[in-house]
């Protein structure tokens, strides 16, 4: 089931990788969006793993929720960090992804059930 809220951006960015306890690597940002991202590495997390991703002048916390042959997708600790609305900013999304995330009870922001 997808639970990413926003849209995704594809990106190249290098980044650094520090996972816990102590796990440092290297890879890159394939996607972001506010909710969270995909990073190609070749490190190996567990998942639930915190990790702290090094963009550069951007740092952001996260949490390993998906793993696959070529990477990790990431759920930020907080939603929609200023580092990635900043990062998102650069691509020209004013307002990335906000107006076609839909909520859990499936109605999309802005809209009304009444009518």
């Amino acid at each position: 089931m997808e639970h990413r809220w926003g849209q995704r951006v594809p990106a190249a960015i290098k980044v650094k990788l520090q996972g816990r306890p102590g796990a440092i690597g290297s890879g890159y940002l394939r996607d972001v969006s506010i909710s969270g991202a995909f990073i190609e590495t070749a490190l190996r997390l567990a998942l639930l793993t915190r990790i702290e991703v090094d963009a550069g002048s951007r740092k952001l916390a996260g949490w390993v929720v998906r793993r696959n042959a070529i990477g990790i997708g990431v759920e930020w600790c907080e939603f929609a960090p200023q580092a990635v609305l900043t990062l998102l900013a650069q691509f020209h999304l004013p307002h990335p992804g906000w107006r076609t995330a839909v909520p859990l009870h499936g109605v999309p922001q802005g809209s009304s059930r009444s009518g």
